[in-house]
């Protein structure tokens, strides 16, 4: 059996980073029935390491800076090198490459395949309680299409473990 994780990461002390946490809780219910282990986390760096190893299919759900309106409140698929891009700048995964290979070095069971799910944010510094109210009117939206893409992912990484 391939063992799935979904990461959300997020921060409950900022305006629109609190995002990821959000998405999560609203889907952790329906993931977990699925068979999907889930976590939702404020964790950062090296204390990611223990969620990341262990696992088949690492997907991680994380707001990303972006520098256009149009992306704004946007589901994006990125890939490792993009996620470390100029164009793009994630709060919570800077030093992900940097775990990855920490789990290859040691043989602490890196996972198989990873997908990045980035959630477009334009606003990084404000603390705030609340949700910005751009993220706040898309938040339904986003929350399917993160649904959606994890259903996807996920059902593709057992149908190929099936052949």
């Amino acid at each position: 059996m391939q063992k799935i994780r979904v990461i959300f990461l997020g921060n409950s002390l900022f305006l629109e980073d609190k995002i990821g946490l959000l998405v999560g809780e609203r889907l952790r219910e329906n993931l977990e029935s699925l068979g999907l282990e889930v976590v939702i986390t404020e964790r950062i760096g090296i204390n990611l390491l223990d969620l990341i190893i262990g696992v088949d299919l690492l997907i991680i759900v994380d707001s990303v800076y972006v520098d256009n309106d149009e992306l704004w409140g946007e589901v994006l698929i990125l890939n490792l090198n993009s996620y470390y891009g100029n164009s793009i700048k994630a709060p919570h995964t800077l030093s992900l490459r940097d775990l990855l290979d920490i789990a290859k070095i040691y043989n602490l069971g890196p996972p198989k395949e990873i997908i990045i799910i980035g959630i477009g944010i334009r606003d990084l510094v404000t603390l705030s309680s609340d949700l910005s109210e751009k993220l706040k009117k898309k938040l339904d939206y986003i929350t399917n299409k993160v649904f959606d893409l994890i259903v996807y992912f996920s059902q593709n990484m057992l149908a190929n473990s099936r052949h």
